[in-house]
């Protein structure tokens, strides 16, 4: 058995190792980052060394003057630590080399593809830096300049830095050691050991140890009586500690009989949502579904609850009865039905039951239950009346146990339905946190992409009329200047599609929030529709026929000109882009339905069409359909035709595509007419 000096001594020891250990796991994370600051830096010096030539070596490269490249090369290889330096074209072929680097670099190099974001690359090896430049020049690159960069420095005042704090923390723990152990055995380690001696010669016994006093020395002679003190408490804390571990039994064994009551709960609970006789769902306050069961699902003719929730049962089912019923629920709270009720389907027809009663403020439960094998008994026993007062005795007897399970299922059902507001809550948060952000970058995008539009159109301006002229004698100065003007071309026409994404984003994010500002007015749609097809009249290929059929006498409507217009050109826009032979057509009617007068707006395009799979999804969010002819998908942000949905949407109107593959598609849209005396048209 070692003594206790000895672990002591070996307790020290051990912190300080773990004390050099953590010392040097510090340090060695701060060297690599000081080393990869150092590199960084060399980089950016390199970065900023070249950039300062960029322009005269692409100016030099692409006139091919080596001379002048080899001339300025070696100006740059005389830049300290820089070991050799070669040029490459835009094909990555070696043009001219200036120094040596000792790092083997291969005559030929394939031009690497730049990261997003990334200006240059670096090599490490060993102790040198490989550094790759692309020179560019009015957006395009000319050729790549590799430089071999010497780190040396960097990695001698690492072995320094190292070699010193290794040298300073070993004097430092043999220092600590000796003075922490010549102190513990003077003033621990031997008080430790006679107080050792003084108690193996007690016998022991039941009777507490009577320890001599230690006068000379106060620390142990205060050891001593913590012992005495510590043995007559030793007794007390067991038996207290007997009483606490029988407590603490009593309380697992309640807590054991408590969890079992839950999970005996949560089973009852999962039982009665979905093997409960009786059909269970919950609505918000626009009569949405929430939440059902099968049983529930049965009772509406549906194959299973994920065809019922979501469905908007004032606008979805076809009964009268139940939609006022529904209506009194969330209006008055509570609500009642006991009819027939036919099946979304058509194909099946219950006698059912309804109860429906508000739980939370925007949650409402229903239980309804189907009865029909009991009103066909009652039916069918009609005929006697003692068979009538059994049955209604049968009947009140069933319909009591029931009301019974369904009241106490709907107290189950109510704790379950407060958690899913909450969750509703905090995903209605989400929602309102997402449109912000939106919002705001959209906003924030808007103003620096206005002037960089600006400025590239004024630069062609400019550009086009006092630095070009087609047609002049130097054919290499004009090759130039029609690779700058389509470079700019190039940035107008990508600086406008971002500025329309962007645009979209915020008319998307707007109208979904309730921020969208509608100035409508009652107008003549003719004007609108006219003035939709001469803004887009230029973007149809030329062997596309444009046509226009307007019906005499069109409904007037109320809406917002500007926003129609919106609607009608992204439609156009979207017919033109897809149809390169053919003909569009823009029509308006005039259409007599249920609901009253309305005006029939469509776009037919003699495109490749849209597949079936397809037909719902293109008035999502961001969804694009791939061009039948190419297989690639068309450019564009993939909001316009969710955009179109939405102004309709908010006018009362309603929007669909019908499409035969290979032949075209139609896009059609109709908005309620203007009754005649709300007919003041404003201009």
């Amino acid at each position: 058995m070692k003594s206790l000096s000895r672990r002591v001594t070996e307790s020290i020891l051990l912190t300080f190792l773990g004390i050099s250990v953590l010392l040097v796991a510090a340090a060695v994370p701060v060297q690599l980052q000081w080393t990869q600051q150092n590199i960084e830096s060399a980089c950016f010096l390199l970065d900023t060394l070249l950039t300062r030539e960029q322009d005269t070596i692409a100016n030099e490269l692409f006139e091919e003057r080596i001379k002048s490249l080899r001339l300025r090369l070696e100006q740059i290889e005389r830049v300290k630590n820089i070991h050799g330096i070669i040029l490459y074209d835009a094909e990555g072929k070696l043009v001219v080399k200036a120094g040596e680097t000792t790092v083997p670099v291969s005559s030929d190099i394939t031009p690497p593809t730049m990261p997003s974001g990334k200006r240059f690359l670096y090599e490490r090896h060993g102790t040198i830096l490989l550094f790759t430049k692309p020179i560019r020049a009015v957006g395009e690159t000319f050729g790549w300049v590799r430089l071999s960069y010497d780190l040396g420095q960097v990695f001698n005042q690492r072995a320094t830095f190292y070699l010193f704090f290794g040298c300073l923390l070993l004097i430092t723990l043999l220092c600590m050691l000796t003075l922490l152990r010549k102190r513990l055995n003077t003033s621990v380690i031997m008080p430790l050991l006679r107080l050792r001696d003084s108690m193996a010669s007690l016998h022991a016994g039941k009777d507490k140890p009577d320890l001599p006093e230690y006068s000379e020395d106060k620390e142990v002679a205060d050891l001593v009586q913590s012992f005495e003190d510590m043995a007559g408490r030793l007794y007390a804390s067991y038996r207290a500690l007997d009483e606490k571990n029988l407590q603490l039994s009593n309380a697992l064994d309640q807590s054991a009989r408590v969890a079992d009551a839950l999970r005996e709960s949560e089973a009852k609970f999962r039982g009665i949502v979905t093997q409960a006789p009786v059909g269970i769902m919950m609505f918000n306050n626009e009569s949405v579904v929430s939440s059902s069961n099968r049983y529930f699902a049965t009772i509406m003719g549906a194959k299973g609850p994920e065809q019922i929730n979501g469905i908007n049962i004032l606008r979805d089912v076809r009964n009268d009865a139940v939609k006022a019923a529904v209506s009194q629920a969330i209006s008055q709270g509570r609500a009642s039905y006991e009819d027939y009720y036919t099946s979304l389907t058509g194909k099946r027809r219950v006698y059912v039951r309804a109860r429906l009663i508000r739980i939370t403020e925007s949650t409402l439960l229903g239980v309804f239950e189907d009865l029909t094998e009991y009103k066909e008994i009652l039916t069918a026993l009609s005929e006697s009346e003692h068979n009538k007062r059994l049955a209604a005795e049968n009947l009140a007897e069933l319909n009591k146990n029931l009301e019974a399970t369904v009241a106490e299922r709907t107290r189950d059902l109510q704790l379950k339905a407060e958690e899913l507001e909450a969750a509703n809550r905090r995903l209605r948060e989400l929602d309102a946190l997402k449109s912000t952000f939106l919002s705001s970058v959209s906003h924030e995008l808007r103003t620096p992409l206005t002037s960089i539009l600006g400025f590239a159109k004024v630069t062609r301006k400019s550009f086009s009329r006092h630095f070009w002229s087609p047609g002049e004698d130097d054919a290499l100065k004009e090759k130039k200047a029609a690779t700058i003007d389509d470079n700019l071309s190039i940035i107008i026409g990508e600086g406008e599609r971002l500025s329309r994404l962007v645009n979209d984003v915020l008319d998307l994010t707007r109208i979904e929030s309730g921020k969208m500002l509608w100035n409508d007015r009652t107008l003549d749609p003719v004007r609108i529709l006219s003035h939709a097809l001469a803004i887009t009249r230029n973007e149809f290929h030329r062997g596309v026929q444009v046509i226009q059929t307007f019906e005499e006498d069109l409904p007037k409507i109320t809406v917002d000109p500007d926003k129609l217009t919106q609607v009608v050109v992204n439609l156009l826009h979207n017919a033109a882009k897809f149809t390169s032979k053919g003909r569009v057509e823009l029509s308006a009617s005039r259409a007599e339905t249920a609901d009253g007068t309305m005006l029939s707006i469509a776009v037919s395009d003699t495109g490749p069409g849209i597949p079936k799979h397809e037909i719902d999804a293109v008035f999502e969010r961001f969804h694009q359909t791939e061009n039948p002819t190419d297989g690639h998908k068309p450019t564009g942000s993939g909001l316009g035709l969710a955009i179109c949905r939405q102004i309709v949407l908010h006018y009362g109107g309603e929007i669909h595509a019908d499409s035969t593959p290979g032949r075209g598609t139609t896009f059609t849209f109709v908005l309620p007419a203007t009754p005649d005396n709300d007919r003041n048209e404003t201009t």
